[in-house]
């Protein structure tokens, strides 16, 4: 057997910054925290309720379970899907006393001095410190229901809700911190909150502030979940205190009761949306990601450079002798990269060389180069060989993305619901072509962009597409327009029967023999579905309908 070759080292400049309590280095949104006046949070989904919570010093996210679900219709991202009830306010707004449980923080410094942490968090105790909240969206206003605050294991937090966004801007001054959830786009009033002297920051910067450790930012059009998964999965594996969060799930602000937020030594592993980034040029990490690059959310950023100056907030937040990670399967994603001005290393599947040797190849596709992204991050942290291979030997997969439903009939399912954009759906396509008849689910709510590029995947790999959702009238005039076959239909569990019933035609054929069904929307899931994952659990319910129907018809 070839003797393993070892990992080419990695030159990277020591370590840029300490973040022990009291240290002057600490982020200057404590410092200005530790002096203003009033925290408004603007948007109460899920990020806004968190950072409402760790203010409080309560759990990250305040466990509010919404009793009126949101129209299929409402234009909201992933992270404000999940609206709180709160009571509608009167004119002069009013006080909301959130009932949350009991969390455990992590002990103070033990050199007696107060770090800014601890002292904001004695101001807010205090009621030095008022907290506001405001959300623009009527059904999120209207639908929160306090929770009974009278219980044992509970406590109460206080928080002033905004009746308008003329209150809103009303509350803004020189002492006051304006936390802008990812949603909550500010295109329209930016000159309105410039003006009011108010401080902006994100639930990023914010979460951030609060952890002495180490940080790394994965951002990306795609890839940029698995990628963090996956590093998450390695540091951990390295026995080293880990927390992964941010966009993939957990908050970045339940950093702020994290047990380990005090050590240096730990990785905070964060996914970072544009959306995130947007506002938060005051972030800063010692690793960063680049995915890849491709368009997305032009609804929000309106041209591909306003998303691509958002998505290298990430890059730049490195101090400026530190390598950033780009994808080099990705030329957009290098040429964004380039333009950070840092170091740039491109992942290829050279950096798995030395640990696949004699251990067989751990990924393929798309994802090689995903996994070269988060080993040579985790070598940049200086974690062993030993613990990069146990880490990816314990990640599995994350859900909704090309995941095999099943098989009967020689129909295969495949569900990848997490191709919200036109680049993942191409991705996705050509990653399953080759394996029969393909028929491709497409489909939802409209994103901005071209289709150009799925159009062209679609007539090289596809024996027909199946449109659903608000996408499907511009969808279908693509497809007509280059004589490509395509079916509508109403809803997605339609489309899926209709599919499969069409796949099972096809694989009837001597000379096919075998069918895929892929759903790879390359759109949003708003126009049916408040998240990417219910769409997919849907369609892998109608999948495995049609399945069980197939299977018990050939007893």
């Amino acid at each position: 057997m070839m003797k393993p070759r070892s990992l080419p080292p990695v030159h990277s400049p020591a370590l840029p910054r300490s973040r022990h309590a009291g240290d002057v280095h600490e982020s200057d949104v404590l410092a200005f925290l530790a002096q203003a006046e009033r925290v408004v949070v603007w948007g109460i989904g899920l990020s806004g309720r968190a950072v409402l919570g760790a203010l409080g010093g309560f759990p990250a996210a305040l466990p509010m379970r919404p009793e009126v679900a949101l129209p299929e219709h409402a234009a909201v991202n992933r992270d404000n899907a999940l609206g709180v009830r709160v009571p509608k306010s009167r004119p002069g707004g009013s006080s909301v006393r959130l009932h949350v449980p009991t969390a455990v923080v992590a002990p103070g410094p033990s050199d007696g001095k107060v770090s800014l942490f601890e002292r904001v968090r004695a101001r807010i105790n205090a009621g030095l410190i008022e907290l506001a909240a405001f959300d623009s969206r009527a059904e999120v206003l209207a639908s929160f229901v306090p929770s009974d605050t009278r219980s044992e294991s509970g406590s109460q937090l206080a928080v002033r809700s905004l009746a308008s966004e003329r209150e809103l801007l009303d509350a803004l001054n020189a002492k006051t911190l304006l936390v802008v959830s990812p949603g909550v786009s500010l295109t329209h009033c930016m000159r309105a909150v410039m003006a009011s002297g108010a401080r902006l920051s994100t639930d990023l910067e914010l979460g951030l502030a609060a952890f002495f450790g180490r940080v790394a930012l994965v951002t990306g059009t795609n890839g940029k979940s698995t990628v963090t998964a996956l590093l998450g999965a390695i540091v951990k594996a390295g026995a080293t205190p880990a927390f992964v969060g941010g966009n993939l799930g957990i908050p970045t602000m339940a950093l702020w009761s994290f047990a380990h937020r005090e050590d240096p030594a730990a990785v905070a592993v964060i996914e970072a949306s544009s959306y995130q980034l947007e506002y938060a040029p005051a972030v800063r990490a010692d690793a960063a990601v680049l995915t890849s690059f491709s368009e997305d959310h032009l609804a929000r950023h309106h041209t591909l450079s306003g998303y691509g100056r958002a998505k290298l907030q990430a890059l730049l937040a490195l101090p400026s002798g530190v390598e950033a990670v780009v994808s080099g399967a990705d030329p957009a994603a290098v040429a964004l990269a380039r333009a950070s001005g840092r170091p740039l290393h491109t992942a290829s599947g050279r950096d798995l060389d030395a640990l696949e040797t004699g251990h067989g190849c751990f990924f393929v596709g798309h994802d090689r180069i995903n996994a070269a992204c988060a080993v040579r991050v985790a070598r940049h942290f200086g974690l062993s060989v030993e613990a990069i291979r146990a880490g990816i030997a314990a990640f599995r997969p994350l859900p909704h993305r090309l995941a095999t439903v099943g098989e009967a009939a020689s129909v295969r399912f495949i569900n990848d619901s997490k191709a919200t954009n036109v680049g993942a759906a191409v991705a996705a396509i050509q990653a399953v072509a080759g394996r029969g008849a393909l028929t491709v689910l497409v489909g939802g709510s409209e994103k901005g962009g071209s289709y150009a590029p799925l159009i062209a995947a679609l007539r090289a790999h596809a024996q027909r597409t199946v449109l659903v959702g608000n996408a499907a009238p511009r969808l279908a005039a693509a497809l007509e327009a280059n004589a490509l076959p395509f079916l509508r239909a109403s809803d997605l569990a339609t489309a899926t029967v209709e599919a499969a019933e069409a796949a099972a035609e096809d694989a009837s054929l001597a000379t096919i023999s075998s069918a895929t069904v892929l759903l790879a929307p390359a759109c949003a899931s708003f126009d049916a579905f408040n998240t990417f994952e219910a769409r997919g659990s849907a369609f892998e319910a109608a999948a495995h309908a049609w399945l069980d129907m197939h299977r018990s018809q050939s007893l």
